[in-house]
């Protein structure tokens, strides 16, 4: 596979890794190629870091706002646009498209437990990102989406956002603090409510119930929406990218990350390894040059011969970290498993964080996969027999696109 299947061919291209390694950068890169190719593509970061304005060079005022800023794209006769991810205004919208009446917004809106959830809780983002990447896939402006996506981890919980916020509103200590449909009460509801009422007042409790009560009536509609967008993720529509760079911490950090894709199926497509070499031969920019020729000073003059000698040491160190980045790159490769995309027509549950534990170590008589732990070396990791995961190969047999990006030098 190249990266040309991800910018031609995607309809949703994922982009995930360590912090500080340039994944808002790659995002931005590969969407400005898109459109060059004569797509139609919306680059939206999650991440709260907000650097998607300063890689695209918006103006001033665009950053920090959540509606699509057209991109000027030079060449090419696709269409770009740019969006950054807020929680309050974005669930306001949401809230507007899916209740039922004006009167259901309204009361949503004006609860203070809907204010405090989308505006302060840190994993209100991760929900909201996701009905926003659904909206922007389904709308029809567009024909990719460029997911830029908060650091590791924080990737990890935006995933699972959907099956997360799912659960949460079936759970049965939800279900009892909801006023009863019906003439009938029951009696764990009556007590769960009259206790809360005691310990926090009965306004606080109101507000609560009524937040409660006005998302489950749209638990159907989330719940669908999260089916589609856990198909989608699964399916060959989709395409992960992995943006990593040289250093233990940060090629352990991707290790752990696209573990954590395998394990809820998501199937990765690309590594892009950024700042993976020194240019040694600015003419061919593209080549990685490990070694460097003997040096040849004679016919120099004197005094430019010890300038000539530093000059030689000083490349043959770039030449050096080359190589060791480069055997550390093939011992991440080595080290991967991935998920194969599935075909659309499979058939994918809608939680992504239940696939995940699905595939996890369960028990000594489990086998399989491998993941590197925080210092670099390979451990084992092993799925549960029987689970229903998709199937993890090497990455070796996956053909995944690998991308080197140079590192450039100041100014």
């Amino acid at each position: 596979m190249k990266l040309s299947h991800v910018i031609e061919r995607a309809r949703v291209a994922v982009v995930v890794g360590p912090g500080g390694v340039g994944k808002t950068t790659a995002s931005a890169a590969l969407a400005l190629a898109a459109a060059r190719a004569g797509r139609r593509v919306l680059v939206l970061t999650a991440d709260p870091a907000r650097r998607l304005a300063d890689a695209l060079a918006l103006p001033r005022d665009a950053d920090g706002c959540d509606e699509p800023v057209v991109v000027p794209v030079g060449a090419g006769t696709g269409r770009l646009d740019a969006a950054m991810v807020l929680a309050g205004s974005s669930y306001d919208r949401l809230i507007a498209r899916l209740a039922p009446n004006l009167r259901a917004r309204q009361a949503i809106l004006d609860n203070p437990m809907y204010r405090a959830f989308s505006r302060t809780l840190a994993r209100s983002h991760a929900y909201v990102a996701m009905e926003r990447l659904h909206d922007a896939l389904h709308d029809g402006r567009y024909d990719l989406v460029v997911l830029d996506t908060p650091p590791a981890s924080s990737a990890v919980e935006l995933l699972d956002a959907p099956g997360r916020l799912r659960r949460f509103l079936d759970a049965r200590s939800v279900r009892w603090l909801l006023p009863p449909q019906g003439r009938t009460s029951r009696a764990p509801g009556r007590l769960l409510r009259a206790t809360l009422g005691r310990l926090f007042g009965a306004e606080l409790l109101g507000q609560s119930l009524d937040f409660f009560s006005a998302f489950a009536g749209l638990r159907e509609v989330l719940a669908s929406r999260a089916t589609r967008m856990a198909r989608l993720l699964r399916s060959e529509q989709a395409a992960f990218v992995l943006v990593a760079a040289r250093g233990p911490s940060a090629l352990a950090t991707a290790a752990t990350l696209a573990d954590d894709l395998a394990a809820r199926g998501l199937p990765l497509h690309a590594l892009v390894f950024n700042r993976a070499y020194h240019v040694l031969d600015v003419a061919y920019p593209e080549r990685v040059l490990d070694t460097v020729p003997p040096l040849d000073t004679a016919g120099l003059p004197e005094p430019l011969r010890g300038v000539a000698s530093l000059a030689r040491s000083l490349r043959g160190d770039l030449a050096a970290a080359n190589a060791r980045a480069a055997r550390a790159r093939a011992a991440l490769v080595a080290s991967l498993t991935v998920v194969r995309p599935t075909p659309s027509t499979d058939t994918a549950r809608d939680d992504l964080a239940g696939d995940a534990a699905a595939s996890r170590p369960s028990g000594p008589a489990a086998t399989g996969t491998r993941r590197l732990d925080p210092t670099g070396s390979p451990t084992a990791a092993q799925a549960s027999p029987g689970s229903r995961a998709p199937q993890r190969v090497p990455a070796s047999e996956a053909h995944l696109a690998i991308a080197l990006v140079p590192e450039l030098a100041p100014g």
